[in-house]
């Protein structure tokens, strides 16, 4: 009961949140024992109280990756059970449902032609290869990167819709003058790269982040291709590199589109201090994982896109 002079519930109450935001922290950033312990301490003394759908899916996601696929759909049907209006109880549900078809899907997957990059693996021309049920039209799933089951009239709609165009990029008139010596080169015809700065995150999550934007990208930008895999760029900052974008003006147009949308539909379960996006040239992407220095091609950008 709270005291309304002392305060001590509020004080309590936000001492019980630090403590969950703390196990959030743990799991996000790689520490899965120490989480997994100080969750079951947490949920010993508080019960469900204090669980948010997030801290619920990225546990999941640790559940999934590690192969523990019975923890993994009781935490599923928490979030569905707990959070049933949320955005996250309708991924949970997708997620169960691929999860009852894992050893499906990975029986067809043995049969695909697979490139793997790094951690990536991208499946070769998904939508024309024969699926397990003929006529039965493929997309991948979110968790997995893995060809799905979709309808016929899912894929007969896809087929209608019309393709997205970029307006012309409007650069600042300053910019035209002589800029100071850099060791990135702007060129606004060349393609370029939407990615995704992750700090401190575990591998486990920078890979359900690329599923993520992955999965948004196929529903959303279907008729573009978008090539996505993950690139390190020190201990600490690993990349998420979108590429198929023909020029500045393309590009920019989908990051302020996904940006809008980042943290309530693709990747709401992410802290927001964990992730930033950044417009880059495919030649200086290179350029920035040999000078490993964020912060200069940060003010680079900001002279060729500033912010609106």
């Amino acid at each position: 009961m709270k005291n309304a002079v002392t305060g001590e519930g509020d004080k309590e109450k936000r001492n019980i949140t630090r403590a969950y935001e703390n196990v959030y922290n743990l799991f996000i950033e790689g520490n899965f024992t120490e989480a997994l312990q100080q969750k079951k301490i947490n949920d010993s003394i508080y019960g469900t109280s204090y669980w948010t759908p997030q801290l619920l899916y990225i546990e999941s996601v640790y559940f999934l990756h590690t192969r523990q696929d019975d923890q993994a759909k009781k935490v599923l049907n928490n979030i569905i059970d707990l959070y049933p209006e949320t955005p996250m109880s309708n991924k949970a549900k997708t997620i169960l449902e691929v999860l009852g078809r894992r050893k499906e899907i990975e029986d067809y997957l043995t049969k695909l032609d697979i490139k793997r990059v790094e951690d990536t693996v991208v499946v070769e021309n998904p939508t024309h290869l024969e699926p397990p049920v003929v006529g039965t039209p493929m997309k991948q799933d979110s968790l997995t990167l893995r060809p799905i089951k979709m309808s016929l009239a899912d894929s007969l709609a896809r087929l209608k819709k019309p393709e997205v165009t970029a307006p012309a990029l409007v650069i600042k008139k300053d910019t035209a003058r002589a800029a100071p010596a850099t060791a990135y080169s702007f060129n606004v015809e060349a393609p370029h790269a939407v990615v995704i700065v992750l700090t401190r995150v575990d591998p486990v999550y920078v890979s359900e982040s690329r599923n993520a934007f992955n999965r948004y990208n196929m529903e959303k930008y279907y008729n573009r291709k978008i090539d996505i895999n993950n690139q390190p760029l020190n201990d600490s900052v690993k990349l998420v590199v979108m590429t198929g974008f023909e020029n500045a003006a393309v590009a920019r147009e989908y990051l302020e589109k996904v940006q809008a949308v980042a943290s309530t539909q693709i990747v709401p379960w992410m802290p927001a201090g964990k992730y930033t996006f950044i417009l880059i040239s495919e030649q200086n992407i290179e350029v920035l994982k040999n000078r490993q220095d964020l912060n200069e091609y940060r003010k680079f950008e900001e002279k060729y896109f500033p912010k609106n």
